[in-house]
């Protein structure tokens, strides 16, 4: 009975794959990058927030999830890149998210904003936008294991915010 059930949608299975296919459908970041460009060199990203060591770490994350990805690598050479990125993060703000009954924080939600440009090696831009992401961290009592709690949370921002990218740049839309 299985069997059959099978070898009947079978037919509607292909026909749906196919169509999909050619009506250009494509799952998320599946494509080249922008302007199919391949290497690409990657500036150290701008921090307009002032926030400790986070351009450092999001510029090490753009390099780590850009080499590891199917779509291009990072290069180290400038003279070696087909295109170059530019990224900067331009706000983190943070707002409570629950309270206990005294009014103490519970739990805090971060939400970084970063702005990203590739250019190719003549100026043009092939692909640009602004990417946000959240991450929420617990709040006790000890300012050290909150404040360490926070930065954690920047970091899983920042590699977040470097896939999300990624995933973006293969978007053909």
């Amino acid at each position: 009975m299985k069997r059959m059930f099978f070898l009947r949608s079978l037919p509607v299975l292909l026909f749906s794959c196919l169509f999909l296919g050619a009506c250009g459908y494509g799952f998320s970041g599946s494509g080249t990058f922008a302007g199919n460009v391949q290497r690409i060199f990657i500036y150290q990203v701008t921090d307009q927030v002032g926030e400790a060591g986070l351009a450092t770490r999001m510029t090490d994350d753009l390099v780590y999830v850009i080499t590891r990805s199917p779509q291009g690598m990072a290069v180290g050479d400038p003279l070696e890149a087909e295109a170059f990125l530019e990224g900067e993060v331009r706000a983190i703000s943070q707002t409570a998210l629950s309270r206990t009954a005294a009014d103490t924080d519970i739990e805090r939600r971060l939400h970084m904003r970063a702005f990203f440009v590739l250019k190719d090696v003549r100026g043009r831009v092939l692909w640009q936008r602004e990417l946000g992401e959240d991450e929420v961290y617990a709040v006790g009592m000890d300012k050290a294991a909150t404040e360490n709690r926070r930065r954690e949370a920047l970091e899983i921002l920042s590699l977040r915010m470097a896939e999300q990218l990624v995933n973006r740049l293969g978007d053909n839309f």
